[in-house]
């Protein structure tokens, strides 16, 4: 396997531990309480990106051993395959608002007083851009592995039909 494959996938697992250790260590440190169908919603919200992004990962990774077999993908895969690949990509999208806001609210706050709460507010905003800058990078990964399954699946194509096109020359 190529190294851009391994590092992929190294990156895939980083993912997948750091944002749900993340949002496990912030809910164990400040539980969330559900009052009305905002905060459900909001929690929900929080919940389903790592569970998409671990999905995702997972998908992404049981497809890497198939990038040099040539077998064709099959619908409900594909399917599968895009849909949690722009939930995905839909959740690095929101955490860049989140990002915008949290940097909006450091330089609204520039002369604050309490030191401990801007630094980690910065060490908050260094995790939210390493993540946006990671899943972005799966998600260009994650395109350019579908269009090499293809590509792959098309080629053996070719392959067979030549090979069947000589057995019967022959």
């Amino acid at each position: 396997m190529r190294p851009k494959w391994k590092l992929f996938r190294v990156l895939i697992f980083v993912e997948i531990i750091s944002i749900v250790s993340f949002v496990a260590y912030a809910f164990y440190r400040d539980p969330l309480t559900v009052h009305s169908a905002e905060d459900f919603l909001g929690v929900s919200v929080i919940i389903a990106y790592p569970l998409v992004t671990a999905i995702n990962g997972i998908n992404n990774v049981t497809l890497l051993p198939l990038l040099h077999t040539g077998v064709q993908l099959t619908l409900s895969r594909q399917i599968i395959f895009w849909i949690f690949g722009i939930l995905f990509l839909a959740g690095c999208l929101t955490l860049s608002v989140l990002v915008i806001s949290l940097i909006y609210e450091l330089l609204k706050q520039r002369f604050s007083e309490n030191h401990n709460d801007r630094m980690m507010q910065f060490r908050l905003l260094a995790f939210f851009i390493i993540w946006i800058v990671n899943g972005l990078y799966i998600f260009v990964m994650q395109s350019i592995l579908y269009r090499t399954l293809k590509k792959n699946y098309q080629q053996k194509s070719l392959v067979d039909i030549d090979n069947i096109g000589n057995n019967l020359i022959n």
